[in-house]
């Protein structure tokens, strides 16, 4: 069940240390004490952000999982618990499409929960991780489920297409990352990527190279050709990591560490060059995104335990906005819409709505 995805994990607490090697991992350090809470950091916000839209319940679902828009920032695409994809008008705040066991056709539809959707970059097609040990492409129009993608021995926690949509990588709790092949459904290579459950994945601008980040502590790069470890990266404490995402520009990693931080890795200098804190996140796998500002600027936007939204800017790395309450639980799922000011979020069971906020407003 996709419960698991979410589970608590202890927290490693300690210096903001860290590197890269192209060897190993660094020895585990013995645990610190956790942080009692959230870096004391003060927010006061210097612009708005205004609620667009409360979407609907996902009925008899544990929690909202994850977000994604499409690439021309039109449709909006939520998984859960519930085993369903919804499809949202994000700009009409409404309801297009729902995919499930209705629509799937013959192959039918995910026994379990949903962990983590992807478009591919044209639209046509989504990518599902499941609890049932599978992935799943379906007609993005029809919802019909056109493939499964078999192989992963445990849950599958998280998938991402490639920039032309011809692969798709995926993470699972059974430590590997897979390279599937969109056209035909087979697994074109399987890495013993990671020593704990692989909770994301990313691909480069141009898909040369993806990320994957473990529970393990660690964030890996590797050639999409070969196979090959290019860089592990780290913090010194060795705390779980939650998310990573490139940067639109390719040269940087954006990482969510369970230590209640979001951090910037610069890969050409094989250096941690931002710190974003005051949330907190010590317990779940909380996403977070890059987002531009109505005025040009560049923000980092991530939910956080105590059910509210924060926004820092990138540069500064000082804090520029919060949304207090914005949720009635912790806010799991945050994205930001590619092509306008705006993000979305979602969260746990006592809320399991989607809201649409506009940046600026």
């Amino acid at each position: 069940m996709v419960e698991d995805a979410t589970l608590k994990r202890p927290l490693v607490a300690g210096e903001n240390g860290g590197g890269s090697t192209a060897g190993g991992p660094p020895q585990k350090k013995q645990a610190q004490p956790p942080a009692t809470a959230a870096e004391a950091v003060a927010f006061k916000n210097e612009f708005e952000c205004k609620l667009a839209a409360t979407l609907g319940l996902h009925e008899g679902a544990r929690s909202v999982t994850f977000l994604r828009f499409s690439s021309d920032g039109k449709q909006l695409a939520s998984s859960s618990t519930d085993g369903t994809i919804s499809i949202w008008c994000p700009h009409e705040g409404k309801l297009l499409r729902r995919f499930g066991k209705d629509t799937a056709g013959p192959l039918g539809a995910h026994e379990k929960g949903i962990c983590c959707v992807s478009w591919s970059p044209d639209g046509s097609l989504l990518c599902t991780a499941s609890d049932d040990l599978t992935l799943r492409l379906w007609h993005s129009q029809t919802g019909k489920c056109l493939k499964v993608l078999r192989g992963h021995t445990h849950f599958v926690m998280c998938c991402e297409f490639s920039c032309r949509g011809n692969m798709i990588v995926s993470g699972a709790m059974d430590e590997t990352v897979r390279i599937w092949e969109t056209k035909t459904g087979e697994c074109i290579k399987e890495l013993p990527a990671h020593s704990d459950p692989v909770t994301s994945v990313d691909f480069s601008p141009d898909s040369s190279v993806f990320a994957s980040a473990s529970w393990d502590g660690l964030c890996r790069l590797w050639d999409t050709e070969t196979g090959k470890c290019l860089q592990t990266v780290y913090i010194s404490s060795n705390p779980p990591v939650s998310s990573v995402r490139f940067t639109p520009n390719g040269r940087f990693l954006l990482v969510s560490h369970l230590d209640s931080a979001v951090r910037l890795w610069d890969i050409n200098e094989a250096k941690w060059i931002k710190k974003y804190a005051g949330h907190r996140n010590d317990r779940h796998c909380i996403t977070s995104h890059v987002c531009s500002t109505p005025s040009g600027a560049t923000c980092i936007v991530s939910g956080s335990e105590d059910s509210a939204i924060y926004l820092w800017d990138v540069s500064s790395q000082k804090p520029v906005c919060k949304i207090p309450d914005a949720h009635a639980d912790a806010v799991l799922a945050i994205c930001c819409n590619p092509k306008a000011p705006m993000f979305a979020s979602g969260a746990l069971e006592k809320d399991r709505t989607i809201k649409i906020w506009k940046v600026g407003a």
